[in-house]
């Protein structure tokens, strides 16, 4: 199974200090939508960042990617 590994998170919390991981692996999706985040790595990261937006309710700055298997 495919999986993304964001690592160097940098969370936009305006200031608040909230407990934000600064790595997540993304696994908890079907198969088709990791694929779909991958393939724009290093292109169009705004999928991967509005996933992780969506997911733990912040937004991010910056962010480096890649896939793992």
């Amino acid at each position: 199974m495919m999986k993304i590994k964001v690592t160097n998170i940098v969370w936009d919390t305006d200031g608040e200090i909230v407990d934000l991981p600064k790595e997540v692996i993304i696994d908890d999706i079907p198969e088709e939508d990791i694929r779909e985040l991958a393939k724009d790595i290093g292109y169009y990261d705004d999928d991967v960042a509005n996933y992780l937006s969506d997911r733990y309710g912040w937004c991010l700055e910056t962010f480096n990617m890649e896939v793992i298997k």
